[in-house]
């Protein structure tokens, strides 16, 4: 194990979560330091309701756990990483990922505020910042252990449960067979929630699943 990227990958995960939670207070309070409007973004316990946020946590999260693994490793206190962390890991950084590529790709090309309407205050850290750090981090110095191919369909968790929590959300909030914006804040169901359901999650599902798989892969070198 190269300890010389243990560390970097140590302090780097340090610095995941540490950003992870300032993008999370910052959003809870709602400050801003300019009038420029900020779409998909909400104070409070509010904020929990957005996939940008419940994936910055986990990424927060999961590079907490991992930076506590490393430090065993580095003091010596273990031989290596636990497999579930480095699962957890994986899930962390396929979610923000995810949540950086429909940003990039769809949710602000479409948005009527403007596309940097999704990358001011909080949200440049969610979209972008922690995104491309926990990807940098994760495939250039924490190559130190295998992450057995049959974890890798864990990365669709986090999306699968909440896809779960916003079908339902959607379903008890229909009116005449529509569903408000305010309840469907991404507009899954415009077309439908039965059409949502069929065309919009699966696709997500599968989408996840090959990022999860890639992000994998890359992670042991291109090896399948």
């Amino acid at each position: 194990m190269d300890k010389n990227k243990l560390k970097k990958a140590y302090i780097g995960n340090c610095l995941t979560a540490a950003l992870a939670l300032f993008a999370a207070a910052w959003m809870f309070t709602g400050f801003s330091f300019s009038r420029a409007a900020v779409a998909l973004s909400a104070r409070r316990w509010g904020m929990l309701r957005y996939y940008t946020v419940d994936s910055n946590i986990l990424m927060g999260l999961s590079a907490a756990v991992t930076a506590c693994a490393q430090r065993a490793v580095l003091s010596g206190r273990r031989a290596s990483l636990p497999t579930a962390v480095r699962v957890l890991k994986l899930a962390g950084v396929t979610a923000v990922t995810l949540t950086m590529l429909v940003t990039v790709f769809f949710l602000a090309p479409t948005s009527l505020l403007g596309f940097s309407s999704l990358f001011r205050g909080s949200n440049l850290y969610m979209h972008c910042v922690i995104p491309l750090l926990s990807i940098f981090v994760f495939l250039f110095w924490e190559r130190d252990g295998d992450i057995p191919r049959r974890y890798s369909a864990c990365a669709v968790v986090s999306v699968a449960v909440y896809a779960a929590f916003y079908i339902a959300n959607c379903a008890l909030h229909l009116t005449d067979g529509a569903v408000s914006r305010y309840y469907d804040w991404y507009g899954s169901a415009a077309g439908g929630l039965v059409k949502g359901c069929l065309l919009v999650l699966p696709l997500l599902l599968l989408c996840t699943y090959g990022i999860g798989l890639l992000l994998w892969r890359l992670n042991r070198g291109g090896r399948a």
